[in-house]
């Protein structure tokens, strides 16, 4: 707990140092594995809209940013799930970029972005990372 809080975290900063820690040990990874790129491997995105057309509006905007897209009703049926995959950013800076550009497109569709998810190598084996967004 120390060292996190050395290092300037606070609840509020929580996500973004998460965000930080996973785009470093993608690039350290990608650096020392030849031949495989964990940060290839598609990056999930999380968007949910009441309406139907406004959740495929902005599948159509991931869509012509490179972004594979799934538009489909979510588990409990009640919202319209958008699922965006694209291989994740480089950089931090690129991360944070990425997830306001996200929050924003769900605001600007009356929607909510929920989050991410992407795959990463972790002490020799795979395991899933996820971000939520801030509150």
């Amino acid at each position: 707990m120390v060292k996190e809080l050395s290092r300037g975290w606070t609840p509020e900063r929580a996500e973004e140092l998460q965000l930080q820690d996973f785009v470093e040990r993608a690039a350290q990874n990608a650096s020392q594995v030849p031949g495989k790129r964990p940060c290839d491997e598609p990056m999930k995105h999380y968007l949910y809209f009441p309406k139907k057309s406004n959740a495929e509006e902005a599948g159509e905007r991931l869509r012509s940013q490179g972004f594979s897209v799934e538009v489909s009703k979510n588990a409990v049926k009640e919202n319209w799930l958008v699922l965006a995959s694209k291989a994740p950013p480089k950089t931090g800076e690129e991360m944070d970029e990425l997830r306001n550009g996200m929050e924003g497109l769900a605001v600007q569709f009356s929607g909510d972005y929920d989050g991410w998810e992407a795959r990463v190598e972790s002490l020799g084996s795979e395991s899933v990372a996820k971000g939520q967004r801030a509150n």
